[in-house]
C-alpha cells in the first residue's frame, strides 16, 4: 500500500486477504484484516481500531491463533497499518 499509495483492503490487481492467504500456503482459511492510515503511532493506530465497532470486533474475536501486523510509511511520510487475523 505505501509504496503505491493505495489503501484497501483489495489489491490493486483485485487480490484479497482470503487469496493472499491461501497464495501463501493456508488451506481452509478464515480470518479479518484491520487496516488504517496516518496514525503515527503503533499506539494510536490500536486506539484507533480499538474506538471502530468493526476493527475492535476483528481484535476481540476469539478463535483465531495467528496474527500478522505490518507497517510501512509511504510517501510524504504517510503512515500504512495492516493488522491481519487467521485460524484454518
Amino acid at each position: 500500500m505505501a509504496a503505491r499509495g493505495w489503501f484497501s483492503h483489495v489489491g490493486p490487481g483485485g487480490s484479497t486477504l482470503a487469496g493472499r492467504a491461501r497464495r501463501a500456503g493456508y488451506r481452509g482459511f478464515a480470518g479479518g484484516e484491520n487496516i488504517a492510515s496516518g496514525q503515527p503511532t503503533a499506539a494510536s493506530v490500536v486506539h484507533a481500531w480499538l474506538d471502530s465497532p468493526g476493527h475492535c470486533l476483528n481484535i476481540m474475536r476469539r478463535g483465531y491463533d495467528e496474527v500478522g501486523v505490518g507497517f510501512a510509511r509511504g510517501a510524504g511520510g504517510v503512515t500504512y497499518w495492516v493488522l491481519d487475523f487467521g485460524y484454518e
